[in-house]
């Protein structure tokens, strides 16, 4: 590759990689919220709040498939302006890792409790799994 050729391709990715920051640091906020909205939907269920009939499994199995997705939502240098994610998960990446690997165990365990059927095994799963979002936040998340 000449220089000319090697020099245009920097200029290019000079003036497209803060916008791939921007798209991943868009993505991971749309990814994040949807989480929520499905705890805070599981949250009701467990409180006796939801509809009857209300799916804990539906839930809990979106949340699995959502921390799946979480690895890859924190690229390199995806930390710009209008990130709330604080540098720690990436100087710190094998406990950002670990963290995430406690949420999708803790998301697993109460995909696993929803579809038992059994109630009484609701509340506890759904509190390991806040905790460990509580956890990963307190940790990696400006507030």
């Amino acid at each position: 590759m000449s220089l000319g050729r090697i020099a245009i391709a920097v200029a290019v990715w000079l003036l497209v990689a803060p916008c791939l920051g921007e798209d991943a640091i868009a993505y991971r906020q749309t990814v994040e919220r949807a989480a929520a909205a499905h705890l805070e939907a599981l949250s009701g269920i467990v409180r006796g709040e939801a509809p009857a009939g209300a799916d804990a499994a539906a839930h809990a199995q979106a949340l699995v498939g959502l921390a799946a997705e979480m690895p890859r939502l924190y690229p390199a240098g995806s930390e710009g302006p209008g990130s709330q994610a604080r540098r720690e998960v990436w100087s710190q990446a094998s406990a950002f890792a670990g963290a995430h690997n406690t949420y999708a165990q803790s998301a697993a365990a109460m995909l696993k409790a929803a579809q038992s059927g059994d109630a009484a095994t609701l509340a506890p799963a759904f509190s390991t799994l806040a905790l460990a979002c509580k956890g990963c936040h307190d940790r990696f998340v400006r507030n």
